[in-house]
């Protein structure tokens, strides 16, 4: 399979990429968030992986898999080449095969925890030979969507018979692991700096230096984000704009246009479709 290719399945369920970058330009991969749930095997590079907060040193063949919603990004050390292997898939692609127990890697754990499976654990496992299929069948032909499909359900299984790494990340940041995690645990409820500062026993001055340091964005940025995702998600779930915002943890729909107008440029019934978006 070329260096850089794509391939993306005709009812838009899942798609797959082989990705190079010979000399990439490093803003490009800032934090951001998908609305998908995605599988990154990270080929080579110098890099690492920052997941909620949490920054990951990355090994060639380790695998990455993160959830609608979660915080992330490649963060690369220098301007080595990077290549990687992505697979991105949305709710459609488990309930349309039969197999949404093959979610549960991607959603059976806490955001910003169990991201990681190390290279050892990939080169022991199925996952690089369902790969070399996937790769082959999208070069013998674009028409044999059947088995490439299959050849993703079989990944997928695969992946769940394996365990990822226990969270720990580099030390530094685990003050900001549990910033993001009771975030994301406390949503819609009463989030000032106070009382974060006071729910981690930390100083709030700390905190936002912290946060800002190993997130690139502050705490109330993060934090509007976050919902302006969840109002999203329960806007495509059939709530008016006006539900999705009260359910979503803002103050008031004023609160909720001003911070989307600001977060997206457009107001809300254009802007809640759109996304932070860069590279994986």
């Amino acid at each position: 399979m070329a260096k850089n290719s794509a391939y993306k399945v005709s009812d838009n369920s899942f798609s797959y990429w082989r990705k190079w970058d010979e000399s990439p330009v490093v803003s490009n991969y800032s934090i951001h968030t998908h609305e998908e749930y995605e599988l990154l095997i990270f080929i080579r590079g110098d890099a690492s992986f920052v997941v909620e907060g949490v920054e990951h040193p990355l090994s060639p063949m380790d695998a990455i898999v993160t959830c609608p919603g979660e915080m992330h990004q490649i963060y690369l050390q220098s301007t080595a080449p990077y290549e990687r292997v992505v697979l991105s898939l949305n709710d459609r692609f488990f309930l349309n095969n039969d197999c949404i127990r093959y979610r549960d890697i991607f959603t059976n754990r806490e955001m910003g925890t169990e991201n990681i499976i190390r290279s050892d654990t990939i080169k022991d496992s199925a996952i690089l030979d369902a790969v070399g299929r996937i790769e082959r069948y999208i070069e013998e032909s674009e028409d044999n969507e059947v088995v490439i499909r299959c050849a993703v359900i079989e990944l997928l299984h695969a992946l769940n018979q394996l365990k990822p790494e226990k969270t720990a990340g580099l030390p530094q940041s685990v003050a900001v692991r549990k910033t993001s995690a009771y975030i994301n645990r406390n949503l819609t409820g009463e989030l000032s700096l106070d009382t974060l500062a006071e729910q981690l026993y930390v100083s709030k001055y700390y905190l936002c230096r912290i946060f800002k340091k190993y997130t690139g964005m502050t705490i109330g940025r993060y934090i509007t984000h976050k919902r302006l995702m969840l109002a999203k998600d329960l806007y495509q779930n059939g709530h008016s704009l006006s539900e999705a915002a009260a359910l979503s943890g803002f103050a008031d729909y004023s609160a909720f246009y001003k911070a989307c107008v600001k977060e997206t440029g457009q107001p809300p019934r254009k802007g809640i479709y759109k996304a932070l978006h860069t590279n994986s």
